[in-house]
């Protein structure tokens, strides 16, 4: 099987594993039509992120024992079950299923999307991971990204293309039960990993195979850490390898040591393993840890909540539901793309700056931290200086901003986290460093739910009646009019989570432990 062929497909996907960015494209619909308060929608919400973030250890230990295969096939499932189950309940509306299982088993449902989204990308990503060399590793892990970023926008534009319906929430519901689960099929059946190395004569260097232990045999010693960074310093004893290349003059003698020595570096980083103890006794870890926390639980406040804003928004110049609507789903497709954008962006361009442009001009990758969260800081305060939904202070820079920080931070911080702690243990190790969004992420949803809800007007509501027929319920709507002050203090918080990771960027880059390899 092709490298490429594995890239397709599991790009394919995840496609389908990053469905929880359109969550702001159904949850008004789902709270319209069921009467839940921003509070209960919020808990809906961080409920599939957490079924995200928190499968994420388990799910890394699976892929690293397992392969991709069987990661790939529980994705399909539990896309299935839990996309099924929240059509189930929209559908049947206050008195149908929901009157039994609640918000608990909205909760659930949606804790289900979230655990196949994760399989689903830990398969896609394990099974590239382990197909592509170091040097190309980093643009084809955010090819596969890029897909995960895209999944909103994809799946709003097949559904508005294909899907025609009185109801489009309960048909994008359906669209979203059927095609998650056969295109986790598609992966569970392509996506294998293939093999890439081609060490110098003589030495075989360890591969891990998917459902294979690994092998390693030796005709020469491996080159040690410590042995490769006197060869980079250029400490030590000189082979007979450089009198050779010494003839052909210093300019090409240097060149092919670089070369050389880029390979053999590459083979100590695939052979790099910490895990275990050592991981969590690293600072590293817990800057990484609290960078990713920080940076996603900000995204992620805006990404859940995108819905919540347009409406309130939309209330104040009292726009036609239908209008809403599309805006709606225009702002999640805005968020999905440059999402995808920045994806791509970080990947492509941290990998040239990283292995392939002027040796003068390389830096570490851990330096792409930096504008990431700074990116962050600029769309929440332009995200708090909003007050239409379209227009110069409307949603769209803001949501762009977003979608490409957002983006940009889960590009390179599999790769982050790779380079640094290796590759055999890669699983567990991203899947423990990405509790991280379910902590923060979650503390930052439930506050916009707070502050959102301690802004309405409980007694005075009488709601949009033209929204309200169209959602399918009959009970007053849980809407604040207080415009932009609805959700001041939420973005405020934000701001201040922004400025806190861009402290934490900048430790880590000058941590001498991060200086990961630029040749």
């Amino acid at each position: 099987m092709s490298q490429r062929l594995v890239l397709v497909f599991a790009t394919v996907a995840a496609l389908s594993a990053g469905t929880n960015y359109a969550f702001s494209s159904w949850a008004p619909q789902l709270a319209a039509r069921l009467h839940l308060t921003s509070t209960q929608t919020n808990l809906v919400g961080a409920s599939g992120n957490a079924g995200v973030y928190l499968s994420g250890p388990l799910l890394g230990i699976l892929v690293d024992r397992k392969g991709p295969r069987l990661a790939l096939v529980v994705a399909a499932v539990s896309l299935f079950i839990g996309y099924i189950c929240l059509h189930a309940m929209y559908d049947g509306g206050e008195e149908g299923i929901y009157a039994t299982w609640g918000v608990g088993g909205l909760a659930l449902a949606e804790m289900m999307t979230g655990i196949g989204s994760s399989a689903g990308l830990s398969g896609a990503v394990n099974g590239v991971s382990k197909s592509f060399s170091s040097k190309k590793r980093g643009s084809a892990m955010a090819v596969v990204v890029a897909g995960f970023g895209l999944s909103a926008f994809f799946y709003s534009t097949l559904s508005h293309a294909s899907v025609s319906s009185d109801d489009p929430t309960s048909a994008f519901l359906l669209l979203l039960t059927f095609g998650t689960g056969l295109s986790m099929l598609l992966g569970a059946i392509f996506v294998r990993p293939v093999l890439h190395l081609n060490p110098p004569r003589g030495r075989y260097l360890a591969i891990e195979d998917a459902d294979a232990s690994p092998l390693s045999r030796t005709n020469s010693p491996s080159p040690s850490v410590e042995h490769l960074a006197d060869e980079l310093l250029g400490v030590g004893e000189v082979d007979s390898r450089e009198s050779y290349f010494g003839e052909e003059g210093d300019e090409v003698h240097h060149e092919r040591r670089r070369r050389e020595l880029s390979k053999e570096r590459e083979s100590a980083s695939d052979a790099l393993d910490i895990n275990g103890r050592e991981l969590l006794g690293s600072v590293d870890f817990w800057l990484m840890f609290a960078f990713l926390g920080l940076c996603s639980g900000v995204g992620l406040m805006y990404l859940n909540n995108l819905g919540t804003i347009t409406i309130t928004l939309a209330s104040l110049a009292d726009m036609d539901p239908r209008a809403v609507a599309a805006s709606q789903a225009h702002l999640v497709s805005l968020l999905s793309i440059c999402n995808c954008l920045g994806r791509l962006a970080a990947g492509f361009s941290s990998d040239f700056m990283t292995h392939h442009c002027p040796s003068h001009m390389r830096f570490a990758r851990i330096w792409w931290y930096v504008p990431t969260a700074v990116l962050f800081t600029l769309s929440q305060l332009v995200g708090s200086n909003v007050n239409s939904v379209e227009g110069w202070r409307g949603l769209g820079a803001p949501t762009a901003l977003t979608g490409f920080a957002y983006g940009t931070l889960f590009a390179i911080s599999p790769v982050i986290c790779l380079e640094r702690f290796g590759l055999r243990s890669f699983g567990l190790n991203n899947g423990l460093l990405t509790l991280a969004p379910s902590v923060f992420g979650n503390l930052a949803n439930m506050a916009f739910g707070l502050v959102y809800d301690s802004n309405v007007d409980w007694s005075g509501q009488e709601g949009n009646s033209a929204l309200r027929k169209r959602a399918g319920g009959a009970a007053v709507e849980h809407v604040c009019k207080l415009g932009p002050a609805c959700f001041a203090r939420a973005f405020q918080l934000t701001i201040v989570m922004s400025v806190c990771a861009v402290a934490v960027a900048v430790t880590l880059g000058s941590r001498r432990t991060m200086k990961g390899a630029h040749a």
